[in-house]
């Protein structure tokens, strides 16, 4: 009876802590009466007992509300990650029949290649006929002959002949009235009068006469004008007249 006593205080100081409500007067009495120091103990650990499990009923349930946070935060991050992998092996098997459809069709063409010859390319030997080349040798022109150009005097021999005497020619035009040119090794020459000599030949026209072609003289010439040169022929060592000088007075 006594321990039952003691349990409806307990109850009764814990509903008087936790709803502030007073108890009477002669419960008050009976209480301190009934209850000793040790049993004051007890109450008050009760009441703190009580206490730190409503204080742990409360944060079990902000922990929980967190860890549920957590969870689902986890969840979504896992379901991305699951989709991201997804998205990765889909490549990967992608990739990895690509390869298998490479080495299908190099197995293929392995088999291809050791089941067929091997044809060795004929070689055509095509002989192209070459075209004669005409060498043209371009013949080289002939030099010139250079010309000579001398100086001399007719001569006339026993039968009236006039020549000029090979040993005779001179290349200087002092007192030779005629100039006499031809090349090298020729047998023809032509023959002019010397300027040099215009003065002696004016002074002594009836000799000039005779190594011209039909010389007319009228009143007193100054000048002579050659009007065309006569013709020479070689014969041995001396130059005979073949057509005469025809000049003009003036």
């Amino acid at each position: 009876m006594r321990i039952m006593k003691k349990i409806r205080l307990f109850f009764s100081v814990i509903i008087t802590a936790g709803t502030g409500c007073s108890v009477s007067a002669a419960n008050d009495t009976e209480i301190s009466s009934d209850l000793s120091m040790y049993d004051y103990v007890i109450v008050a650990l009760a009441i703190l007992l009580v206490v730190a499990f409503l204080l742990i009923f409360v944060m079990n349930r902000e922990v929980r509300a967190k860890f549920k946070k957590i969870a689902s935060d986890a969840g979504r991050d896992t379901r991305k990650i699951d989709e991201e992998l997804v998205v990765v092996n889909s490549k990967i098997d992608t990739q990895r029949a690509i390869i298998e459809n490479l080495a299908a069709e190099i197995r293929h063409l392995k088999s291809n290649s050791a089941s067929t010859t091997i044809r060795e390319p004929k070689i055509v030997t095509t002989t192209i006929p070459q075209k004669e080349e005409k060498v043209v040798t371009l013949a080289e022109p002939a030099k010139k002959a250079s010309k000579v150009k001398k100086y001399a005097m007719f001569s006339q021999d026993a039968t009236g002949n006039l020549s000029i005497l090979g040993r005779s020619l001179s290349d200087s035009p002092e007192g030779a009235w005629f100039e006499v040119e031809f090349a090298e090794g020729a047998t023809s020459a032509i023959y002019t009068i010397n300027n040099a000599c215009k003065g002696e030949m004016l002074a002594d026209l009836s000799m000039l006469k005779r190594f011209v072609q039909d010389l007319s003289v009228t009143g007193m010439p100054k000048d002579i004008i050659v009007q065309k040169p006569g013709t020479l022929i070689k014969e041995g060592n001396s130059w005979k007249i073949n057509t005469k000088l025809q000049i003009q007075l003036k």
